[in-house]
């Protein structure tokens, strides 16, 4: 089993797949979370206030999956906003201990003049409301001469859009060059984290918790395209019992599955416009797709003890006769764990439908599979272990074909 995890450096390091937009990676979420947490600081709020407000800022806008959602969450006034805090409520608000932090994402959209209750809860969604918009008043300009134009647009929502007493708590802050220039800093994910209190940050998370976590984030990567509503969790189902049938331990089991849920965790950095594209890619297009399982790889890497599984989850294109991609890793040094998700990837890929053809029977999948395991593009003693149990592969895609959630 996987152990215990430090839950903020962790939404720290997923919301990173949150900031994928038309125009690169935007550190929103990391800024959102640190403005927040500064202004929770300066206002003295109590220690589990702080880390709630900290774990729902980081990934506050989690029900938003298309870049479409995320253009429009960048104006400043949002249409129809409650939509994807309501889709983020409903995909956090049954994982243990993310009661508070769910309802706090419900909430963070909210007009203050419109509230029908004021609360703990809400003043930190009134908090991460105003911290939002004011990232996003940020431009690529020289972060110190925006200060004047953000401060004065904001100014005149107090008491209507936000909560009155904040503005004398982000004035304070915003007198301070360094908070301007933390935002603007590469550094911006550590200052976040700084700015909570080491005993908060060293807050665990239990792995069952972790696990339904990570199905979350697997059912975001899944929504990306309408073909592919639930290949994360075919490969991670497939990786899993791959696993057991080679002998894996219950702890590899358990880190394979969740490489499985995230292997792809780098696709939220690719446009709709090319994975749902019916016909075939371009050479251009291609090159993007490539660089997923590199950012699964390097976004893994950041979290302690989880080298393993990053390798697991990104070098599901790695092929053992050195020709996949993007690291170019093949014979010895490719991992077995990598190989058993090569396989159920390339497998669950076949057997649904594709914006450019149906779902594959039997017969063809085997031939596929079978003729790049000879070619050793696969390995092929995972895919004769997937052919000798063929049937069990089979129904777990139709089990999730039943959910269709």
């Amino acid at each position: 089993m996987l152990g215990k995890i430090n839950l903020p450096p962790l939404l720290n390091t997923l919301s990173m797949v949150l900031d994928f937009t038309s125009t690169g990676l935007n550190h929103h979420h990391n800024r959102v979370a640190y403005i927040s947490s500064a202004m929770a600081s300066l206002m003295d709020l109590p220690r589990q206030e702080r880390y709630d407000l900290y774990c729902a800022a980081s990934i506050h806008d989690i029900g938003a999956t298309s870049f479409h959602e995320k253009a429009a969450l960048g104006r400043f006034h949002v249409l129809d906003a409650d939509a994807h805090s309501q889709k983020g409520y409903e995909l956090l608000k049954d994982i243990g201990n993310f009661e508070n932090i769910a309802k706090i994402i419900l909430h963070h959209h909210d007009y203050w003049e419109h509230q029908r209750e004021r609360n703990a809860l809400t003043r930190l969604s009134d908090i991460i409301h105003l911290a939002d918009r004011l990232e996003i008043l940020l431009t690529e300009d020289y972060i110190l001469h925006q200060r004047k134009s953000s401060m004065d647009q904001l100014n005149a929502y107090f008491g209507t859009m936000f909560r009155p007493e904040l503005k004398e708590v982000l004035h304070e802050l915003a007198g301070r060059e360094s908070f301007w220039l933390d935002l603007a800093s590469p550094y911006v994910e550590d200052l976040s984290l700084r700015m909570i209190s080491p005993d908060i940050v060293e807050s665990s998370c239990e792995y069952t918790d972790l696990k339904k976590l990570f199905m979350i984030f697997a059912l975001i990567i899944d929504r990306k395209s309408q073909f592919t509503l639930h290949h994360s969790r075919l490969v991670a189902s497939s990786s899993v019992h791959l696993a057991s049938l080679a002998g894996f331990s219950p702890s590899g089991i358990a880190q394979i599955e969740v490489a499985g849920l995230l292997h792809d965790l780098g696709k939220l950095s690719i446009p709709e416009s090319i994975l749902e594209k019916p016909g075939a890619l371009t050479a251009e297009e291609y090159d993007v797709i490539k660089r997923h399982p590199y950012h699964t790889y390097h976004i893994l890497q950041r979290l302690p003890g989880y080298s393993q599984l990053a390798e697991w989850a990104a070098f599901h294109h790695e092929r053992p006769n050195g020709t996949g991609y993007p690291f170019r890793i093949g014979g010895s040094d490719l991992p077995l764990g990598s190989r058993i998700i090569a396989v159920a990837d390339v497998f669950s890929a076949l057997i649904e439908d594709r914006p450019y053809r149906p779902g594959m029977g039997r017969d063809k999948i085997e031939t596929i599979l079978t003729q790049s395991a000879r070619e050793k593009a696969l390995d092929r003693d995972v895919v004769d272990l997937l052919f000798s149990h063929y049937d069990l592969f089979e129904s777990l895609r139709e089990f999730l074909d039943i959910l269709r959630y």
